[in-house]
């Protein structure tokens, strides 16, 4: 269950490599704790020296931190407040900005700027904290169109177009103080790319070998004809066994041997494929929190485990940013997506000798998937 404060610390902690325990430490929580933030989220809202020290820790204004943990705790959820009460909120705090003020500050040689603690305390620049709020809002919801989807056309629409543009610019991902979130379906962006065929073929390599071991029997009127002039004479067909029925019939002990090793290899072909999704969907995962952070944007990605759809963004373009970490992350296979020319990845693996059943045979046990008890 990741919240938005957690995708923060998660963020922090894949771009620096700290281990949750000394991430807890220097929030001043327990690693149970944070444990307990991921896997049920946040039950209450954090005391205030540990939403002060997430915001030292993740290098994050502490109102965007607030905001998350806000979210998380179902104070600010999204779309249940009243149009007048969102209003009411936004003068207040818009209020409160242009009431705000800086200490004054005097320069001194060799020292440089400093705080005259005698000085009247100046005004904030609030046409700048108007402009870098309404930029953020913006790039929150998925950029200006949906932001004035409203009413795109009037003039308070082309007043907020411009100044939003002109603060942050065309492209306001890095604006965002809200983690983007992003919803995958490891199997169905394998399916899309047409990955899933090589399961398929492994599949079908089991059965080729299969019928290596056995004398198969096709039911006609007179009784069961073989596959092979050398397979011995069957039992006769019994009344109820529909014509074109196939027998499989072992042609040796060793052969019943065989068979029973391909039972083992076909249950471990199925572990191994959901072994092989749910891995290549934790590193889809991380090559989407790496590309955001290297554009300055907290996400939180949710690994779907169902077969329902990705469901549409807010991001128009986070199809985009999908598709290219896609093409960044190996496949169960090791390569990328570009190491297939025209994506025959059945039949490169083939040649290859790493089909799914032959890379299976050849895992040591202690890599082997485990089914759960």
């Amino acid at each position: 269950m990741t919240g938005q404060l957690t995708a923060l610390l998660d963020q922090h902690k894949a771009a620096t490599g700290v281990s949750d325990a000394e991430l807890a430490r220097r929030i001043g929580i327990t690693r149970q704790n944070l444990s307990l933030w991921r896997v049920n989220g946040l039950r209450r809202l954090p005391e205030r020296e540990h939403l002060d020290a997430v915001a030292t820790v993740t290098d994050r204004p502490y109102a965007v931190v607030l905001a998350a943990a806000l979210h998380d705790t179902g104070y600010a959820g999204v779309g249940d407040r009243p149009y007048e009460v969102v209003y009411a909120d936004t003068v207040r705090v818009l209020t409160e900005a242009a009431r705000l003020t800086w200490p004054a500050r005097r320069f001194i040689p060799d020292a440089g700027w400093v705080t005259d603690p005698d000085a009247t305390p100046e005004p904030i620049d609030w046409a700048q904290f108007v402009a870098h709020a309404l930029t953020a809002a913006a790039a929150n919801v998925g950029g200006l169109d949906r932001a004035l989807a409203g009413r795109p056309g009037s003039w308070e629409a082309d007043g907020v177009r411009g100044l939003v543009t002109g603060t942050g610019g065309d492209d306001l991902a890095g604006r965002r103080t809200e983690p983007l979130q992003i919803v995958i379906n490891p199997d169905q962006v394998l399916a899309d790319l047409g990955y899933l065929a090589v399961y398929d073929a492994s599949a079908q390599a089991l059965v080729d070998e299969r019928r290596q071991h056995v004398w198969v029997y096709t039911a006609v009127a007179e009784g069961w004809v073989p596959d092979s002039p050398d397979a011995p004479p069957p039992e006769p067909r019994p009344a109820d066994i529909p014509l074109g029925s196939q027998m499989y019939v072992p042609r040796t002990d060793d052969d019943e041997r065989a068979l029973d090793e391909l039972d083992d290899h076909e249950n471990a072909l199925h572990d191994l494929e959901l072994d092989d999704i749910q891995r290549y969907g934790h590193r889809l995962r991380q090559t989407l929190i790496d590309h955001a952070h290297a554009a300055g944007i907290a996400v939180d990605v949710i690994i779907a485990r169902d077969d329902r759809p990705t469901p549409a963004s807010l991001d128009p373009d986070l199809d985009e940013k999908i598709a290219a970490a896609v093409l960044a992350t190996p496949l169960p296979s090791g390569l990328l997506p570009e190491d297939y020319p025209d994506q025959k990845f059945a039949d490169i693996d083939r040649a290859a000798e790493r089909l799914p059943h032959q890379r299976a045979r050849s895992r040591p046990p202690e890599l082997a998937p485990r089914k759960p008890r």
